[in-house]
C-alpha cells in the first residue's frame, strides 16, 4: 500500500552555517537602568505585616542591575523584569506561593537575554567575553558523504 505524498528528497541534511546575525559587544554599564529593589512592592509579606524581599532574590536583582545586557532593553523588558521578580519572590517566600513554575522564570530569564543561553542567542556579548570562531560542529563535513555540486 503507498504512504501519503511524495516520497522524501535524499540530501535532506542542511549543510550551510546558520545565519544569525554578528556579535554584539556590550559596554559596560555606567549607572544601572533598574530601580533599586526595595523601591518596588514586595509581594511577600512577613509575619509581622511587613513587605519583605529574599536573600536569593536580592541577590538575583543586584546581579540583574550589574549587568550590561540591561542597556539592551526597552521600557517593556524592565516591566517584565520586575514581573520576574515578583514571581521569584513569590516562588522563594516560606511558604511558597505558586503562581509560576521555576521553569517558567527561567524561560523568562533566556528571553531578557540575563542567562549564558539568553545572551548566546541574542549574540551579546558581556565587556570581558570574546566572539567564539564561526568554525562549528554543524558546519563541519563528514569525509564520507558526497556533496551536491553547485548550480
Amino acid at each position: 500500500m503507498a504512504g501519503n505524498g511524495p516520497a522524501p528528497k535524499k540530501n535532506r541534511q542542511r549543510r550551510g552555517l546558520p545565519d544569525r546575525g554578528d556579535w554584539v559587544q556590550l559596554a559596560p554599564l555606567e549607572e544601572p537602568i533598574l530601580p533599586e529593589l526595595d523601591t518596588l512592592p514586595s509581594p511577600v509579606i512577613d509575619t509581622l505585616g511587613e513587605p519583605q524581599w529574599s536573600y536569593l532574590t536580592r541577590l538575583l536583582w543586584d546581579a540583574w542591575r550589574e549587568s550590561p545586557v540591561t542597556a539592551m532593553w526597552k521600557a517593556d523588558d524592565i516591566a517584565m523584569a520586575i514581573d520576574t521578580i515578583f514571581e521569584h519572590a513569590k516562588l522563594n517566600a516560606d511558604p511558597p506561593m505558586r503562581s509560576a513554575q521555576p521553569s517558567e522564570l527561567r524561560i523568562r530569564q533566556e528571553a531578557l537575554g540575563l542567562t549564558t543561553k539568553g545572551r548566546q542567542d541574542r549574540r551579546w556579548l558581556l565587556p570581558d567575553e570574546t566572539a567564539p570562531d564561526d568554525d562549528t560542529p554543524d558546519a563541519e563535513v563528514k569525509p564520507d558523504r558526497k556533496l551536491p555540486a553547485a548550480v
